[in-house]
């Protein structure tokens, strides 16, 4: 995500702050997917459906083979138009500082192997009380929605887990949010659409070359981490980081190229920062 949202990078690996937790699943190829057209939160006949209904038309979620859901265009979008717009994320946290508290309490345990990070921090009684309050204090029809969403956890009340899968820092503060819509776009280290999001919690998916209505909206999760311009050792540590953040190893057409992902050695801290 543009606007500070995605990573600050410094000279290393170890010095990355990545401030943005995204859904799971690589893309792949579908098969006469099932199509739906309309937005999830609008099913429940809420206001706060229908201040996106109008925005979100030109997108639909879809069953894609092997990956669960995803976004797809409904009509042509020419590069440079809005594909989607979400005024207001579906709930939101101040989870921040927290998973920066716990990243320092078990980075010589991560750097021994003997924890694995992201799957602890869903179990962590900071960071599971602090999702579970902002579910809980979001509407109903918001609510619906975001237990629709994907949890690559697997966390055993479904709230953490989700929250950390598909959550993005808002700009200039430590609170998280999620939304209905964006949290469908799948990744792909060759995106087609960027994001840009306010400090007021609005959030703008833009294309960024024309897309054919059927075909999938793909974002970058790692897009300010160098993207297209990364090196061999960047780019390596970026897709161990979509592997142990996101819980999928990307299978994109770049990565396809680039070959197997090498496991990280036991002793490496890996990659600092969330």
């Amino acid at each position: 995500m543009r606007r500070g949202l995605l990573a600050l990078w410094g000279e290393k690996p170890d010095q990355i702050e990545l401030a943005h937790y995204k859904p799971l699943l690589q893309p792949s190829r579908a098969a006469s997917p099932r199509l739906e057209t309309h937005n999830p939160i609008c099913k429940q006949g809420a206001i706060f459906g229908r201040a996106l209904w109008w925005r979100s038309m030109r997108v639909g979620v879809r069953e894609l083979e092997g990956r669960g859901r995803g976004l797809v265009a409904t009509e042509p979008i020419a590069a440079g138009e809005e594909v989607l717009r979400e005024p207001q994320p579906v709930c939101r946290a101040h989870l921040a500082q927290h998973l920066r508290e716990l990243q320092e309490e078990t980075a010589l345990l991560v750097s021994m192997g003997y924890v694995e990070f992201w799957p602890h921090a869903v179990k962590d009684g900071r960071v599971a009380d602090a999702c579970r309050a902002a579910v809980e204090a979001a509407p109903a029809a918001q609510r619906s929605a975001f237990l629709e969403l994907e949890d690559a956890f697997a966390s055993a009340d479904g709230q953490a887990g989700r929250f950390l899968t598909n959550n993005v820092q808002l700009p200039g503060s430590g609170e998280c949010a999620v939304y209905a819509l964006y949290s469908r776009i799948n990744h792909s280290c060759e995106s087609n659409v960027r994001v840009d999001l306010g400090a007021d919690g609005a959030l703008s998916v833009v294309a960024l070359r024309d897309l054919q209505a059927g075909e999938e909206v793909l974002d970058n999760y790692l897009a300010e981490a160098h993207g297209k311009d990364a090196d061999a050792a960047v780019r390596l540590e970026m897709r161990r980081h979509l592997a142990e953040r996101w819980r999928f190893e990307c299978a994109c057409a770049r990565c396809e190229r680039e070959g197997p992902l090498p496991a990280r050695p036991a002793a490496d801290a890996g990659w600092a920062g969330f």
